[in-house]
């Protein structure tokens, strides 16, 4: 280090002022420009809508002034009750699976599985749709001139406007969090110009009336599958007039003569077996009537300017600038990125849509999200890491509240999850991640709990705490004990049964294809009897502390096979034949027990499986996601780059969001954690800057991005090279700051702002 100059200078906040506040100023009118998804006509199909939603409900919206529809979500809507748990002593059928697959008898055991329904039942219940809201402005056979509909991120508000013969009509949509209904505000700027009708219905299972003038009323039970009868259901809607009359007719509201209106949709749901032909539930009407009293009692501006102020409180935390933005429609910037066209600035649209969606589909007290978000309703189950993949970016995209109904599932399913362990001969929890309800099976039990605890972990550690034990991770951790079973010819203690084959099982449509020691099975499996090694203390003396070491001392490893990949079945270095996508990859993202600088080995072993899945082709959305960030981790930037662009030009739909299911959000979401941490890591113990900038992007900066040890961490680059970076500490404390394999570290204070330079790294030693 040069003596003439500190290594870095400090700059002093005040004490009113945080480090995280320094981070929330609002972004500039450039970087606006980056947050908006527009277009010139209205949506033809679902894969066009915009998404708004406050976690709970939730919407897709057309953008459609003379003919508009808004399909509408209650995320706790279900298809038919939670299945009753099934009380049949499963330990029996898997201890039998597991002595047939140990001694080499696999398609026996697979017959054990479909026997005894070790892979789970055959349907579950699902989501439904809670309706579609239709608004039909009367403007004639007049063409529209000047159509732009548009979803700002920043706000979270859906726009479109139009003129009609000189009469400009302009429709708002949003869904407060704060007060917890859907709105809709249509204005004209000619007085007493505006007449529209509003209709909400549902394709099966409703009644409607209309109770007032300038109320609908639905009500019923859910009912998608035919066999049951679903919980019951209620959601009103109504509409206040600013000018002009309401009234109803025919199941319809119709506003008349109005300057304005503003629309309003409030919904609840119940949780027990409804019944053909009995009456609506009366208190669910009652709650909804009375949300939407609250909000109908404010002004429609206060009721914007608050929603639009909660939003930004999260939203605001991050600024991304890539290169400017072309001043073109949404859609046609992606046909032209899937012609080769390079831009830059849409993947920072893309990233600012995933923190949007995150915000917006994942709320504190609300249920979690899985794959498909709020916005989309698939009839299969969510298997496997796609519903901790939607979280992935939660801490370091600076959106750790949006992490929280993640982090509680496992509270909410301990009781069920001890029922299963019990039904497995096993103590402690089971928690499955195919569901949002967290039910497992026994071939998906092994791991479920460990990854919900891993993401606890992580909490914490962006937060700069030491985590110490909870009930869920001591739970998981008695269960894995007793669920690891030893192979009796080498002793070594396996996972299993697991259909994560990690590339060398496949599932075909008659019967679940499993294995013993999934490679991503005693990946999360040692990561958390690790931790719990951290939790027992180090003094040695804790008898259960003795235990964990035992059984990580005969685990069976995850190695180098003999082809130079990383193994997909625990202790097996045979020559493997992949089959899916190499879901052992777990341990290099969103792990991170195998990186480059620790284990050099296990990485190039990982970036073996990698290149080979490219060269296998056919790889599905979420897996091209996934390497986004898995390129990150590597320190490829091309890689991850190649991958992102991958996504967009073959996995997005013009709204951004999936486009083989419409609506899914799991693949946007894994993409946007992967840009996060081509620019900003921190797992090994100090902040990396930059670890995987791609060429692409030889220029930017980021605001924003958080780093563990409770740090956050603003970047601005020329070239490829730093030109200067600004760590804020949030709770003070040592801090390590790493570019390429220089680093310097110094102690912080809470709310300390410290800046450094490309200078500082070139005159490390």
């Amino acid at each position: 280090m040069c003596n003439d100059r500190p290594p870095f200078s400090v700059h002093h906040v005040l004490v009113v002022v945080s480090a995280l506040s320094a981070t929330l100023l609002p972004p500039s009118e450039d970087a606006r420009a980056d947050t908006e998804l527009w277009y010139t006509q209205p949506a033809r199909e679902t894969a066009e809508m915009v998404p708004i939603g406050n976690g709970r409900l939730a919407a897709l919206d057309d953008g459609g002034l003379a003919i508009g529809r808004l399909t509408v979500a209650d995320r706790t809507l279900f298809s038919h009750p939670p299945l009753r748990e099934d009380q049949e002593d499963l330990a029996p059928a898997l201890a039998k699976t597991r002595r047939l697959l140990l001694g080499g008898r696999p398609d026996e055991a697979m017959q054990v599985v479909v026997e005894r329904r070790l892979a789970g039942p055959v349907t579950r219940r699902r989501r439904e749709p809670l309706g579609s809201l239709a608004i039909a402005i009367d403007v004639g056979s007049v063409a529209p001139t000047d159509f732009r509909r548009s979803l700002d991120l920043g706000d979270a508000i859906a726009r479109t406007t139009a003129s009609f013969d000189g009469l400009q009509i302009t429709r708002d949509a949003f869904v407060s969090a704060l007060d917890d209904v859907l709105v809709v505000r249509v204005e004209a700027d000619r007085p007493g110009a505006l007449r529209f009708a509003v209709t909400f219905d549902r394709p099966h299972g409703f009644m409607r009336h209309a109770p007032a003038g300038d109320r609908l009323v639905l009500t019923g039970p859910a009912a998608a599958d035919p066999d049951r009868v679903g919980p019951r259901y209620a959601a009103v809607v109504g509409v206040a007039t600013d000018g002009g009359h309401t009234r109803s007719e025919s199941g319809r509201l119709l506003v008349e003569d109005a300057d304005a209106a503003t629309i309003y949709l409030a919904s609840a749901t119940g949780t027990g077996d409804g019944r053909p032909g009995a009456p609506a539930n009366a208190d669910l009407v009652a709650a909804c009537a009375a949300t939407l009293a609250a909000a109908r009692e404010r002004p429609y501006a206060a009721l914007r300017r608050d929603h639009v102020a909660y939003h930004r409180r999260l939203f605001d935390r991050v600024t991304l600038d890539l290169g400017a933005t072309p001043a073109l429609p949404t859609d046609e910037r992606l046909t032209r990125y899937r012609a080769g066209v390079d831009d830059p600035a849409l993947a920072t649209l893309f990233f600012h849509l995933g923190r949007y969606t995150l915000i917006s589909g994942s709320r504190r007290g609300g249920p979690p999200i899985v794959r498909t978000g709020p916005w989309c309703i698939e009839t299969g189950p969510v298997d496997g890491l796609a519903l901790p993949m939607s979280y992935w970016p939660a801490e370091t995209a600076n959106l750790a509240p949006c992490h929280e109904p993640l982090l509680a599932v496992g509270d909410a399913a301990m009781t069920r999850g001890r029922a299963m362990a019990t039904r497995l001969g096993c103590g402690g929890v089971t928690l499955g991640l195919p569901a949002d309800d967290g039910r497992a099976t026994p071939v998906t039990a092994a791991i479920g709990a460990g990854v919900v605890t891993r993401h606890r972990v992580e909490h914490t550690r962006f937060r700069g705490v030491v985590a110490g034990p909870d009930p869920l991770g001591a739970a998981a951790v008695a269960f894995t004990l007793d669920w690891l079973v030893a192979d009796p010819r080498t002793g070594a203690l396996h996972s299993g049964p697991s259909r994560r084959g990690g590339g060398i099982v496949r599932r075909d449509a008659d019967r679940p294809f499993v294995v013993m020691g999934a490679a991503v099975d005693h990946l999360v499996i040692r990561t958390l009897l690790e931790e719990a090694r951290r939790w027992t203390g180090d003094d040695g003396g804790d008898a259960s502390r003795h235990e964990i070491d035992a059984v990580l001392t005969r685990l069976a490893p995850v190695g180098v096979a003999e082809d130079g990949r990383l193994m997909a079945i625990a202790g097996r270095s045979e020559t493997t034949r992949d089959a899916g996508f190499p879901t052992q990859l777990y341990g290099v993202y969103p792990d991170d027990r195998i990186t480059p600088r620790r284990t050099p080995a296990l990485a190039a072993a990982a970036r073996r499986c990698l290149e080979d899945a490219v060269a296998a082709g056919n790889l599905p959305a979420w897996a091209q996601a996934w390497m986004v960030g898995l390129g990150a981790r590597l320190g490829d930037g091309a890689f991850a780059a190649t991958r992102l662009r991958a996504v967009l030009a073959d996995a997005t739909a013009p709204n951004l969001l999936g486009r083989d299911h419409p609506g899914r959000i799991d693949v946007l979401l894994g993409a946007t954690a992967g840009i996060a941490e081509m620019l900003v890591q921190s797992h090994e113990d100090a902040i990396d800057l930059l670890p995987a900038l791609p060429p692409a992007w030889p220029d930017g900066s980021v605001r924003g991005l958080c780093a563990r040890g409770g740090f956050v961490v603003d970047v601005r680059w020329r070239d490829g090279g730093l030109v200067e970076a600004e760590v804020h500490s949030r709770r003070g404390g040592p801090c390590s700051v790493r570019l390429a394999d220089r680093m310097i570290s110094f102690g912080t204070e809470a709310g300390g702002v410290y800046v450094l330079v490309g200078d500082d790294f070139r005159s490390t030693p």
